[in-house]
């Protein structure tokens, strides 16, 4: 993994994605992206003072941002720090397709620029484009020993598909625990091949035959199995569905207190 990106607008519910950014972009030698999206866009003449006074406001703003990153890392890491104009969610979306992975809250406020992350993170997951990593408020980073991978039916055909999820176990040499929640009559279960996804990976694989809400059973299922990370596929649907059928990811983000790593549905290449 070579590149993350940070979304910030500096709130304190952003805090914790931040530092967990930090320290993993450090453990993994990848090299931090960290962007604001303002949609003050860059002008001349009588608004160009105002500018350079918004300007001088957001490089003390990340200034003290990477301060309490580096402390939390113990030295100081690989980063960049990026001002971007424009609408915020369709700024990012087009910023996350560079990256292997964004991490971002699940838990935003009006703070610089009237930027709502939380609502941003929702959308980028909706725009299936890069892998999501979402970071409770308040969590604090550890290492990552135990992954729990909740898969449904649904069919897996290329690694583009589940990166970076065999990376992040691989590197950390992490546990994944497979989770699979059978729907009753119909069901096809797992449709794939983890030897070959999962190489050199420790795994095991639980079924669930209960009748509890999925996403309950999920968290429930990683809280036992004291899980540093969640990780679930999302298969994207239009506004109808996601009315009468939400979706199990984004409803899981505002439940879980574990971080959840959203990967994105992808064509198959």
């Amino acid at each position: 993994m070579q590149k993350i990106l940070l979304p910030t607008d500096f709130s304190e519910h952003s805090r914790a994605s931040a530092l967990y950014a930090a320290q993993m972009a450090h453990l993994m030698n990848a090299r931090l992206d960290i962007a604001h999206v303002t949609d003050i866009v860059p002008s001349v003449g009588i608004y160009e003072s105002a500018q350079q006074l918004t300007d001088q406001k957001l490089r003390g703003a990340f200034n003290a941002l990477v301060k309490a990153m580096e402390e939390a890392v113990g030295e100081s890491f690989a980063y960049e720090t990026f001002i971007l104009s424009g609408t915020t969610t369709s700024t990012l979306a087009a910023l996350a397709e560079r990256y292997e992975l964004v991490v971002m809250s699940s838990k935003g406020e009006v703070d610089l620029d009237r930027f709502f992350l939380g609502s941003t993170t929702k959308y980028l997951i909706q725009q299936n484009q890069a892998p999501i990593l979402v970071v409770p408020p308040a969590y604090t980073f550890k290492k990552i020993e135990k992954v729990v991978w909740a898969l449904d039916s649904h069919e897996v055909t290329t690694f583009k598909q589940i990166h970076p999820l065999p990376v992040i176990a691989s590197h950390f040499n992490a546990k994944v625990e497979i989770f699979h929640h059978d729907e009753g009559p119909g069901e096809e279960g797992l449709q794939l091949d983890l030897a070959i996804f999962l190489e050199d990976i420790e795994y095991s694989i639980h079924y669930d035959f209960g009748n509890a809400n999925i996403i309950d059973a999920i968290l429930d299922f990683a809280q036992d199995a004291k899980s540093d990370l969640i990780a679930m596929i999302h298969h994207p649907r239009n506004l109808l569905l996601q009315f009468i059928n939400p979706s199990k990811t984004l409803n899981s983000i505002s439940k879980s207190k574990t971080p959840l790593l959203v990967l994105p549905e992808r064509r198959v290449e």
